[in-house]
């Protein structure tokens, strides 16, 4: 057994501590995945958010939160930044910053070809974002499906370095 499983990927205090488990923003570079209720669906729960396993159906909101304090999450208005973590619960599992910034950011940036009505009547092919302002959707692209390929995306870039 280890005083440091991760090899010191959690900086140099080996016993540091969060001062409050609940809201704390970690110092050392390390964003995480984080749940909470559903504020529109009252008696919605959160999941634990340690549970990533692909199935975005559950009855919660997902966001990722940076340990400078941003964040970033999906919703029906596209993506947004909440003012505060409180009422979330995050993930065990941390990944570094810039690693999960570059994954967001190739997500963020992915487009879907669509076939839509010109004004002048021609059908055409536009690329939409696939996570636009204009094409959330409950069941099929939801901020747990961002989340989801977030997640996909910085497993991509590690075996890239």
């Amino acid at each position: 057994m280890t005083q440091d499983p991760i090899g010191l990927k959690g900086g140099m205090n080996l016993y540091q501590f969060a001062p409050n488990v609940q809201a704390w923003v970690d110092p050392l570079g390390l964003a995480r995945f984080c749940t909470r209720a559903l504020k529109a669906l009252p008696g919605s729960s959160d999941i634990d958010p340690n549970f990533r396993g692909g199935l975005d159906l559950g009855f919660f909101h997902e966001h990722i939160f940076y340990d400078d304090g941003t964040n970033i999450g999906y919703g029906g208005d596209g993506l947004f930044s909440e003012t505060s973590i409180q009422g979330y619960k995050c993930s065990s599992t941390h990944y570094d910053d810039e690693t999960m910034r570059q994954a967001v950011n190739n997500v963020k940036n992915r487009t879907k070809p669509t076939l839509e009505k010109a004004d002048n009547g021609e059908i055409v092919i536009r690329n939409n974002p696939v996570f636009g302002n204009d094409n959330y959707s409950l069941l099929m692209n939801n901020c747990q499906d961002f989340a989801t390929e977030v997640e996909k995306d910085i497993l991509k870039i590690k075996k890239v370095k």
